[in-house]
């Protein structure tokens, strides 16, 4: 009888001593609340009667650097409810994270590991609309919301709808609600098709692209309106053009047929023998403000 007493007290003793020197458990994990830069890690420790803490890891490899404070501490026998705020994460970024408990003779759980996916909403590109069309210029107006994620905003064109030569930032920001941007496109060609494209990105977020396309206006003598009565000679020239008028020039400009300006003067004779030989169009503004072209024919 004495001997099968001591047996049952020593099985309770032993399960004491387990009980009092287990290590402590972690479970019930979970992410909620997670945003496009915060998330919330939810877990359970029961101590198993040690004073225990527990630390909480996250990077975007599964290679853990740092922690946050620990939580707790946690006693008992019974699994207590905790969390853990995370913040400043990178939007649409996959996150690893690791769970550790440690009690009070450094004794440790199992560690929990686990992934997770920061939110965020790519950038929207509204409202595109082209106006402002001349022979060389044309402008852009859109909106975009970043929905709070810092974002690049781009404009892209080109003469292929499917290859743009010509990239430009506009600003770098963001925006909470459909926002205006304007971007005036210059230096172009006349009677040219341009293809365009608008939008924007974050470092994680790719937006919707606004494609579309306009024509530049034909380069003649209606391009600016006649109120300038001017005569060139001789025309055709080689060295030098005489700008005949009633009153003084402000400018006298010169262009390609393509557009482009290739001499500028505010004196009426004009040396263009740097041309080469062609035809160009003479842009003459007065000290009125009016302006007028006509076609010189350069030998």
């Amino acid at each position: 009888m004495k001997t099968k007493l001591h047996s049952i007290f020593f099985a309770l003793f032993l399960s004491f001593c387990m009980q009092g020197f287990s290590a402590p458990i972690i479970s019930n994990v979970s992410v909620s609340n997670i945003t496009a830069t915060t998330a919330r890690i939810n877990f359970s420790v029961n101590a198993q009667n040690s004073s225990t803490y527990a630390f909480i890891q996250i990077n975007t490899t599964p290679t853990m650097s740092g922690s946050y404070p620990p939580n707790g501490p946690f006693n008992g026998t019974t699994p207590v409810s905790s969390f853990q705020d995370v913040t400043n994460l990178i939007p649409n970024t996959l996150y690893y994270y690791a769970i550790d408990a440690y009690d009070a003779s450094s004794q440790a759980a199992v560690t929990i590991t686990g992934t997770f996916t920061s939110g965020g909403t790519p950038p929207n590109t509204t409202n595109a609309v082209i106006s402002n069309i001349t022979t060389t210029s044309a402008q852009i107006d859109f909106q975009v919301n970043t929905f709070g994620i810092q974002s690049q905003i781009e404009i892209a064109f080109g003469l292929s709808p499917t290859f743009y030569n010509s990239y430009f930032y506009i600003a770098n920001t963001t925006t909470n609600a459909p926002t205006p941007f304007t971007y005036n496109f210059t230096s172009l060609t006349p009677n040219t098709t341009y293809y365009y494209s608008a939008g924007a990105y974050s470092s994680t977020l790719v937006g919707n692209r606004i494609l579309g396309s306009f024509t530049t206006s034909v380069l003649s003598n209606s391009t600016y309106e006649q109120k300038v009565n001017f005569s060139l000679y001789p025309n055709p020239a080689s060295d030098n053009v005489t700008i005949k008028m009633e009153n003084e020039a402000k400018s006298i400009e010169i262009y390609s047929l393509q557009g482009q300006k290739v001499l500028t003067s505010s004196n009426k004779n004009v040396n263009v023998s740097s041309l080469s030989k062609g035809i160009y169009m003479v842009r003459v503004e007065d000290e009125n403000n009016n302006i007028a072209t006509q076609k010189l024919l350069v030998e």
